[in-house]
């Protein structure tokens, strides 16, 4: 069981287990395409440090990028919904 959410703030770069990623809201792809730095800093000033944002939001921009392909490769149906 998972207490807490810090193995998301780690200053990983890549996607772990990338290959888990098959599907994904469509509304949510949109509001990762528009989360900037910026805002996830001011909104996390106190817990987080420059390195850990930029390290979540580098994953995010991963993210977009696999399901990009995902859909190009299979069709917007088949990953979106």
């Amino acid at each position: 069981m998972a207490i807490d959410f810090t193995r998301a703030f780690r200053l990983q770069l890549d996607l772990k287990n990338a290959k888990d990623l098959v599907q994904c809201d469509r509304q949510v792809l949109a509001k990762l395409r528009q989360l900037s730095y910026d805002q996830v800093f001011d909104a996390t000033k106190p817990y987080l440090t420059r390195d850990e944002v930029k390290a979540l939001i580098a994953r995010r921009d991963k993210m977009v990028v696999y399901f990009d392909a995902l859909v190009a490769q299979k069709g917007e149906s088949e990953v979106l919904y």
